[in-house]
């Protein structure tokens, strides 16, 4: 065994420090180049043959879903997206259901069907156009977003935290928040109903 001396464990550890850096600079100038969680996967031969928005909503029948503050909700809506591909892949997604799920029908069927079908999710994925100043639009597209992204993670059979990880790096774990308060009754002892919440 030859002798390790301070010269020839500094060269080494020199050397492989060295090539640590140059592969972790690499790495991220590969990193910086990819500006959408697209680039760099391979695009698939899939077309997008119809698109539908189910309005749901569930009444209780109590007529005391939950509340807030003075509120009491009686009832509760969504509006799910399902878009069909021409290879027997659905993808479903659902943004907020709090634009109105008729709403979000009537502007996903009638403006964004026209304008995706045919498309290639990979591409449908990209010409993502957003009016932030109405409402109805962006909970319209952000239905369709994730209904797309599901299906490009069932198309590469990965998850869609992986597929959106442009920096190679996908976290498969996320602080949680959750707040309370919700159902706080102001009214009768509320300090002691919102610590049992």
């Amino acid at each position: 065994m030859k002798k390790l001396t301070r010269r020839s464990f500094l060269e080494k550890t020199t050397v492989a420090g060295l090539a640590t850096l140059a592969s972790h600079a690499h790495s991220k100038s590969h990193a910086a180049e990819k500006t959408h969680p697209l680039d760099g996967i391979e695009r698939e031969n899939i077309r997008i043959t119809d698109i539908t928005v189910t309005p749901l909503s569930y009444v209780d029948p109590t007529g005391n879903l939950w509340r807030h503050g003075s509120r009491m909700i009686w009832k509760s809506d969504a509006a799910p997206c399902r878009i069909y591909t021409n290879q027997g892949i659905i993808g479903i997604g659902e943004g907020t259901p709090y634009a109105s799920p008729d709403k979000i029908k009537a502007y996903t069927e009638t403006v964004l069907k026209p304008m995706l079908i045919g498309k290639n999710p990979w591409d449908a994925v990209r010409m993502r156009q957003v009016d932030a100043s109405h409402f109805v639009h962006t909970a319209s597209w952000a239905g369709v977003d994730v209904a797309l992204w599901d299906i490009i993670g069932r198309v590469k059979n990965k998850p869609v935290y992986e597929l959106l990880s442009v920096d190679g790096n996908p976290q498969p774990r996320l602080h949680m928040y959750a707040s309370g308060g919700v159902e706080h009754e102001w009214y009768n002892k509320g300090a002691d109903f919102l610590v049992t919440e």
